[in-house]
């Protein structure tokens, strides 16, 4: 079974890309090991679209993004992270509990959103 990771343990906010930057860096302690991990994003009040996307960034970039299950269960989290997907053209794995397998989020383009590019550590 997979570790299960909550969120707030990662970051104490998660309304912003520098949180989500932070949140990737305390997520990669946790991947270290080659073992499989599920973030634990259920029960958390805000999580921002560029927090979501840093992470999703990051482990896209460090192909790690494989070995990351996103559990939640909030419908708009869900689209959130659906639509990173599609802008990312990333594979993302999600599940609503621990006991339900992990699946693949159908990517959901979105024409008005508009993420930042990946910027160089200079810009933050």
């Amino acid at each position: 079974m997979e570790r299960i990771i909550p969120v707030t343990k990662l970051a104490s906010s998660t309304a912003t890309r520098l949180r989500g930057q932070g949140a990737y860096i305390n997520l990669v302690e946790h991947l270290k090991a080659g073992e499989s991990v599920s973030l634990d994003l259920r029960d958390q009040e805000l999580i921002s679209m560029s927090f979501l996307d840093q992470i999703v960034l990051n482990l896209k970039a460090a192909d790690l993004l494989d070995k990351v299950t996103f559990l939640v269960n909030d419908p708009a989290i869900r689209q959130r992270i659906a639509r990173i997907a599609a802008f990312r053209d990333a594979v993302i794995y999600y599940a609503s509990s621990e006991s339900e397998p992990r699946k693949p989020i159908k990517p959901q383009p979105s024409p008005d959103l508009q993420l930042k590019p990946r910027s160089s550590a200079a810009d933050r």
